[in-house]
């Protein structure tokens, strides 16, 4: 392997090296083994350097006068940094995870854009007053609730249902928060209308940011350059947007039972049901606004086989949901291939970081 083969910049003594400005390879979860084979090209030939709290490059001279290596675990991918004083500087991250707006957007990267788009509208300021030191934000991130993700009863796993409909909240996290911060909903809104351009650039913003916010590595909203980082500082806008999701998904898996329908399954903002007579629920919060809900999927066939996987037959065609990545993906990557109910058999697998290997594929 010849590591000068991947995108680099030139090593510098003589400034800070900042990982921000390192070209930045990206890997998805098939590719481990290649992750792993640079991974120990580091080892070989670095040795580990040291980080701040938040990831980065620390300052000093033993990172400074050594070609070194780190990394930094994070939901759903893992950042290698190689400074090499003769070969460069390097940034791979893998996605060990199936996440499609992960690659077009990370969660850094979407903040940023929140950032710029509320500087546009005016309203940054709504930002500034509620942003927190780590060590109150830490405390914020606590009361933040899991997502609702869950079989509304378990007689329901392994079967089919007819007639069922899909209740979808549109953009619910940034509906939460506009809900709140009225003032943000201009904002929010023109990224919601434009959430399907760029291949769905600002759909992606509007749901990664949401992660960046609580997170240990959230930009700081007082730095104009948005080049620093002070941990879990706009927590309690992602409390906002989850926990008051939640209260939606709540809401209405009651409002369905009142109403005689019978609620299915729940995926974090939305929620499946069917009902015997094959009616629709419908009520006076239903359109394609922003802090509205609507019907994505109608009157389709469904087959559950757990909270985070199922399929459903929509216009003769067969589509799968699967959190996760299962070993069908190896066979078909491309899961519009998948036949009705071959999900049946399939199990998760799991990604683990060991330091001596690197990532280790389990099931």
């Amino acid at each position: 392997m010849n590591i000068t083969d991947y995108k680099h910049s030139k090593y510098d003594l003589f400034h800070l090296m900042n990982k921000e400005r390192f070209p930045q390879t990206t890997l998805s979860w098939q590719e481990y083994k290649t992750f792993n084979e640079i991974y120990q090209w580091a080892k070989d030939n670095c040795i580990k350097g040291k980080k701040t709290n938040s990831g980065g490059i620390a300052g000093g001279p033993y990172n400074r006068y050594h070609s070194i290596y780190f990394y930094n675990q994070k939901k759903g991918s893992i950042e290698l940094i190689i400074a090499h004083r003769f070969k460069g500087c390097y940034k791979f991250v893998i996605t060990t995870e199936r996440n499609e707006d992960n690659k077009k957007c990370s969660g850094g990267k979407a903040l940023k854009e929140v950032f710029k788009t509320a500087e546009k509208f005016g309203v940054l300021d709504t930002f500034k007053k509620e942003a927190v030191d780590s060590d109150t934000g830490k405390e914020i991130k606590k009361e933040i609730e899991s997502p609702i993700i869950q079989v509304c009863s378990d007689i329901y796993k392994g079967r089919e249902f007819e007639h069922c409909y899909h209740i979808d909240a549109n953009s619910s996290y940034f509906s939460r928060i506009s809900e709140k911060y009225t003032e943000l909903k201009p904002m929010a809104q023109y990224l919601y209308e434009h959430r399907k351009e760029n291949n769905g650039h600002y759909k992606a913003v509007l749901t990664n940011s949401i992660g960046a916010m609580q997170s240990e590595y959230c930009w700081d909203i007082n730095n104009k350059y948005y080049n620093t980082r002070v941990p879990y500082q706009l927590a309690i806008f992602a409390k906002t947007a989850i926990n008051g999701t939640n209260r939606f998904i709540e809401y209405y898996i009651n409002q369905l039972y009142r109403n005689g329908f019978e609620p299915l399954l729940i995926n974090t903002d939305g929620i499946w049901y069917t009902s015997k007579d094959n009616r629709c629920f419908h009520d006076d919060k239903e359109g394609t606004e922003l802090g509205q809900w609507k019907h994505d999927h109608k009157d389709v066939k469904l087959y559950i086989k757990s909270a985070g996987a199922y399929q459903y037959i929509e216009e003769g065609k067969v589509k799968t949901v699967f959190r996760g990545i299962s070993n069908l993906d190896y066979i078909k990557p491309d899961r519009d291939t998948w036949e009705w109910k071959e999900i049946k058999t399939q199990r998760a697998v799991q990604f683990k970081f060991v330091e001596e290997e690197g990532i280790v594929y389990y099931e």
